[in-house]
């Protein structure tokens, strides 16, 4: 499966993440039970240029707070999250609703199409949503859901069609404005092993074709295999990060695990 041709000027700077002093916590529990969790202690990264990556780590490590204070789901508590040069943690609501709609790509691990839309329109919604030529919005989303391999799936609706279909719609719905960043949260959970590594390389081959940075919330080895580097929370603190070039499913779960071990 291949994307369709990116409309994005390829010839633009490269994507680029930064992270400086990330912290969160979340208010659990009422009245005198109500206390205070932090989710993110001081996390620092930089990613810079096109590139498939992943963030693992034991379950409350901070993988999907992180990731969704990185797509402008929630806000920071305290640091700096700077996206292709601008800073994600002082824009305000409107303009966070621009950013995820056309500077960013976001995929969950629930597909979260519209039951009532055919995958060809689920994919055009934000189109739509932004008033968007929608000639050439059409184009674009054909050609995506043709190079994903669904040219004959495009008038089914979500429910006749499989959980990896509906995951690839997913995906070439947040392609949708070609951005240079795609955020994906446990894309692969709902997936059986064979779709999920289908979809794993299909993850790889947008980062290197469509020259797009794609980070990858998982806890499985063998969807990290796919990426280049793997980046290790524990306790919302980054740990370490490793490549994985010249390792195997297990060698890389071991990595992580070591990593992602609490100090003693």
């Amino acid at each position: 499966m291949h994307a369709a041709p990116l409309e994005r000027d390829l010839t633009l700077r490269a994507p680029s993440l930064r992270v400086r002093h990330l912290h969160k916590c979340f208010t659990l529990g009422t009245g005198s039970a109500k206390h205070s969790v932090p989710a993110l202690r001081g996390v620092d990264f930089d990613i810079e240029g096109a590139g498939f990556f992943a963030v693992m780590g034991a379950s409350g490590s901070g993988k999907s707070t992180l990731l969704h204070l990185l797509a402008g789901l929630d806000r920071v508590d305290a640091g700096e999250i700077e996206v292709q040069g601008s800073r994600v943690d002082q824009m305000t609501e409107s303009e966070l609703t621009l950013y995820r709609r056309r500077d960013i790509g976001i995929v969950f691990q629930q597909f979260n199409l519209l039951s009532a839309m055919t995958a060809l329109e689920n994919v055009l919604l934000p189109s739509a949503l932004d008033n968007a030529p929608q000639p050439a919005m059409r184009a674009r989303a054909v050609g995506l859901l043709e190079g994903f391999g669904l040219g004959a799936r495009m008038q089914h609706r979500p429910d006749a069609l499989s959980g990896g279909e509906q995951q690839r719609v997913a995906i070439a719905r947040a392609m949708l404005f070609s951005p240079p960043i795609l955020f994906a949260d446990e894309p692969t959970g709902s997936l059986d092993s064979e779709h999920g590594q289908r979809l794993a390389q299909l993850l790889r081959t947008l980062a290197h074709e469509q020259r797009a940075l794609v980070l990858m919330v998982t806890h499985e080895a063998s969807i990290a295999m796919h990426c280049e580097k793997v980046f290790v929370l524990r306790d919302g603190r980054l740990a370490g990060s490793f490549t994985t070039e010249g390792l195997d499913a297990g060698e890389l779960a071991l990595r992580a695990q070591e990593l992602g071990r609490p100090a003693q």
